[in-house]
């Protein structure tokens, strides 16, 4: 997944520039962009996964990886954790992240308001 972390980061870092923003903040504020560039990525999987050093991790992870990217405009990093986790049973996160609070059907743990 650093592929289509790097796509994404890439084209938020362009728009941030244009903005005057940080990238994270374009995140945050346009989950439009992210959206948009999901659908090239989803496109071109297959290409993806063969120029993409996978982890031994089953191809129902990557599914579910790519539905929260697409559902909720995750970041695939926060993607695949929430995915390898749901995976094996787990539903409960602590953690300071806020872009998985959004997430439906899993329980966040936090100090955030």
């Amino acid at each position: 997944m650093k592929l289509p972390f790097y796509v994404i980061r890439s084209a938020l870092i362009i728009e941030a520039r244009l903005r005057g923003q940080h990238w994270r903040d374009v995140y945050r504020q346009h989950q439009d962009i992210v959206l948009g560039i999901m659908t090239q990525l989803q496109a071109n999987k297959r290409a993806l996964n063969k120029m993409t050093l996978l982890l031994p991790i089953t191809e129902t992870v990557q599914d579910i990886a790519f539905d929260l990217m697409q559902t909720y405009a995750l970041l695939p990093t926060d993607a695949y954790h929430i995915a390898v986790a749901l995976d094996a049973g787990v539903n409960a996160f602590v953690s300071l992240d806020e872009d998985i609070i959004r997430v439906d059907d899993i329980i966040v743990y936090t100090c955030l308001p």
